[in-house]
């Protein structure tokens, strides 16, 4: 087996592995009632948007760390992470989930709109974008496309990652940048669909696709920062992609603050690192 092959399939596997929530299957295993009954006793559940994984698994690891100041140690946090439109759908039928990072403002809103929510979302973020490759790959990844066009020109490109443009914002928003570059009804045809865009990071990372779009924090994870080739799409390209929060009624105090943490200095300059910026004001 080549090493391209053995980097690819290892990629796959990190993506897939452990973390069951960058594949199709993460729903929660549990009926609500039987999860509901298990949260009461069991560790907070936090929905968060794939877009935020890395970030939130360090975050998580800081929060442990701050425990005798910020929850009082040994509360347990997890986090499911899928397509915020997903989990918004998860959240409006009962799935027992203290509070909701997504990769969006709208789901929140329509949650805070039906009720569900304690407070107005906040939002806490601003996404990019990323054109991405493995570095096995022949798809020559730029700012402008251009090499995403000569590998369609040269049928070197046949499969193209994005994230479901109706469930994900990153799909959606990477729908607009291959639109403003022209090339959306070509690369069309040739599409990878991942449910969220972890799972279109999949698609690309192990080779499953020549290239991809998904989103910039993604690629910043230790887990896949040596594998691919990465440009940031332009933020003209596409609509803002602005990562709002939001404390749902069953919003437990462990929850609060753990929503408070993330709102902080440690956090503001963690997500920095993973490559989001500030929201805009």
């Amino acid at each position: 087996m080549s090493n391209s092959n053995k980097i690819n399939r290892r990629t796959a596997l990190i993506l897939s592995g452990a973390a069951t929530a960058l594949a199709p299957g993460f729903l929660l295993a549990t009926s609500n009632a039987e999860a509901a009954s298990e949260a009461s006793v069991g560790p907070v559940t936090i929905a968060v948007a794939a877009s935020l994984r890395f970030a939130f698994e360090d975050a998580l690891t800081l929060w442990q760390r701050s425990k005798a100041t910020h929850n009082g140690g040994g509360d347990d946090i997890r986090f499911v992470f899928g397509a915020t439109s997903t989990l918004v759908h998860q959240i409006e039928h009962g799935a027992p989930f203290d509070a909701l990072f997504a990769a969006d403002l709208k789901g929140p809103e329509r949650l805070s709109d039906r009720n569900l929510t304690v407070a107005p979302p906040e939002v806490f973020a601003r996404g990019r974008l990323a054109l991405i490759a493995a570095k096995s790959s022949r798809v020559k990844v730029d700012e402008t496309f251009a090499g995403l066009q000569t590998a369609l020109d040269d049928n070197i490109l046949k499969r193209f990652a994005i994230a479901n443009p109706e469930l994900a914002p990153y799909g959606a928003a990477a729908r607009e940048a291959l639109q403003r570059a022209g090339l959306w009804q070509r690369v069309q045809a040739r599409l990878a669909l991942g449910e969220n865009v972890g799972q279109a990071a999949q698609f690309a990372a192990s080779g499953a696709a020549q290239a991809g779009l998904i989103a910039l924090s993604l690629t910043r994870g230790a887990k896949l920062s040596s594998v691919l080739n990465v440009a940031t799409v332009s933020e003209d390209w596409h609509e803002p992609i602005d990562h709002a929060m939001v404390r749902l009624k069953k919003s437990s105090p462990v929850a609060d603050r753990f929503c408070a943490f993330t709102t902080g200095v440690q956090m503001s300059q963690l997500l920095a690192r993973h490559g989001f910026s500030a929201p805009a004001t």
